[in-house]
């Protein structure tokens, strides 16, 4: 049996083991093996579905894959993480029929069956190190990973922007979320220690590196509100009434993130308070996200936190996605020592804040804005020092005794 490859950790024995007892003897059993990290969005929230600019870190907390190839159509997964084993039939699921967590892993087989690759069932062993709900996308790490596994078994030879668009396509068709790609991509082609200036319509990148006496610190507020999927496509709807107004004058204008304040103001009056709202934001965090790309590549940080802060702000007014508990997280983290910059992360309605903390300050910094937090909130958040991670990786372990 081949090794795992040694920079990149993988639980081996420990999936192996999960698999002798879900699906019984490995004799003359091919393996492979995937490793797809979940996702922190330093900045530009809410932008990626509007074509606009994100940029996301992949970090070291990740969904890892033990998988052995079938003959048949029978797909079988065995998931640690919820101590259950659910089984679908890859010549037959369709959107609808599948519910919970499976969803993730059965959708992206699905996508690609719909999008016409051949594949065949395997029987698998799923783990994942990434809260669930807490804003780092546990989710697309899922559909990245089993999207990377079906390629190497298969050798599809898929892109990592192709592994990232079916990923979407499985969020967006099977599972039901109307999401943009940039979960998917951040977990697909990040590279390692550096964090992606991603242009979610030409797909285009430009990575950075973190500088090395910076860690990126979240704190999970340990909160879910159940508003978020409603609320994200109310958004959507709304924000499509201001691209409509842009557009009767400026036809020129095919996404959001090819309007201006100028156009936005002309229109004001038409599509009222609550729409402008939703479309400034949109249009300021464009512009934060790039002027980001080059705080970042000077290690600048006055303007780093100048960006975060007015990030939270707009996104806490502007856009209405954060919550008590994410204002709060930030309002903490903003006066403790060795802060660079804060702001929520993610969907919003809970989940998660993400802080840019000098290093040397880094596990005061966790211990202090962890017991802060739970003091105001009364809600025990977890505090994560987290390390930018290269995206998804996989290979052949061959046969295993």
């Amino acid at each position: 049996m081949s090794d795992v490859k040694a920079e990149t950790y993988f639980p081996l024995n420990s999936l192996l083991a999960q698999w002798k007892d879900n699906f019984g003897q490995t004799a003359q059993r091919e393996f492979y093996w995937v490793a797809a990290p979940g996702r922190v969005n330093l900045i530009g929230e809410h932008t990626d579905y509007h074509g606009g600019f994100v940029f996301p870190a992949a970090i070291d907390l990740k969904t890892f894959i033990l998988a052995s190839p079938r003959a048949d159509s029978k797909f079988n997964c065995y998931s640690i993480n919820m101590s259950e084993k659910q089984s679908v039939d890859l010549s037959k699921v369709k959107p609808g029929d599948v519910d919970g967590w499976m969803r993730y892993v059965a959708g992206s087989a699905w996508v690609l069956k719909d999008q016409r690759h051949s594949i065949n069932g395997a029987d698998i062993v799923i783990m994942g190190s990434i809260p669930f709900g807490g804003g780092l996308s546990s989710s697309a790490s899922v559909e990245v990973g089993i999207i990377q596994m079906f390629d190497l078994i298969h050798k599809l030879n898929l892109t990592k922007g192709e592994v990232a668009k079916l990923g979407q396509m499985a969020e967006n068709n099977f599972v039901g979320v109307p999401c943009g790609i940039m979960d998917q991509f951040a977990s697909a082609a990040c590279e390692e220690s550096s964090a992606l200036l991603l242009d979610c319509r030409s797909l285009e990148t430009k990575s950075v590196k973190i500088p090395e006496d910076w860690t990126i610190v979240v704190l999970d507020t340990g909160v879910h509100h159940e508003l978020a999927s409603s609320e994200y496509a109310k958004r959507q709807q709304e924000c499509a009434i201001g691209l409509d107004a842009i557009q009767k004058n400026h036809p020129e204008v095919k996404l959001l993130r090819d309007a201006d304040i100028k156009m936005l103001e002309e229109v004001a009056e038409d599509v009222g308070e609550l729409v402008y709202r939703r479309v400034l934001h949109v249009i300021e965090e464009n512009s934060r996200a790039i002027q980001f790309y080059y705080a970042l590549k000077d290690a600048n940080e006055s303007v780093a936190f100048k960006l975060m802060a007015e990030s939270h702000l707009s996104l806490k007014d502007n856009y209405e996605v954060s919550c008590k508990e994410l204002d709060k997280a930030v309002e903490l983290a903003s006066t403790i020592d060795g802060i660079i910059g804060c702001r929520m992360t993610g969907g919003g309605f809970g989940g998660s804040s993400v802080n840019l903390v000098k290093a040397d300050y880094a596990e005061k910094f966790r211990v202090k804005l962890e017991d802060e937090y739970r003091k105001a909130t009364n809600v025990k958040g977890s505090v994560f020092l987290l390390k930018p991670s290269i995206g998804v990786q996989g290979g052949n372990i061959g046969l295993v005794k």
